[in-house]
């Protein structure tokens, strides 16, 4: 190793003045602090927005909120009838959501059977 190189993989050994030195290390970190304050001004602006969307979204709610609050009612005042009609007329009918048929002797309707089918009782 008298020479330059390194003898046993023949690469020559490198001065300083040929250029290929490192940058310093103070401009790294110079451009990795400028990287982190970047990253979190754009956080801080994230999250900013979002604190004033939620804010606006809130007043939004609570205005329609507000609004859905009220109740409406029909009043209406009953009226007596001569009766000379003779007919009772209700204002709706009476139906199921769902209807099915029940069938005889179908099982956990009853718990003792004291008739036949077509027995009188």
């Amino acid at each position: 190793m008298t020479e330059k190189t390194h003898s046993s993989l023949a690469i020559p050994a490198r001065d300083a003045q040929d250029g290929h030195a490192l940058p310093p290390r103070h401009r790294e970190w110079r451009r990795a602090k400028i990287a982190v304050v970047i990253v979190l001004i754009l956080l801080a602006i994230g999250a900013l927005r979002t604190v004033v969307a939620n804010m606006m979204q809130s007043r939004s709610v609570a205005q329609t909120t507000q609004q859905n609050a009220k109740q409406y009612v029909d009043v209406v005042t009953p009226k007596q009838t001569d009766g000379s009609a003779g007919v009772t007329v209700l204002p709706g009918t009476l139906r199921g959501y769902v209807e099915s048929p029940i069938f005889a002797r179908a099982t956990g309707y009853l718990l003792h059977w004291y008739a036949d089918i077509g027995a009188r009782v």
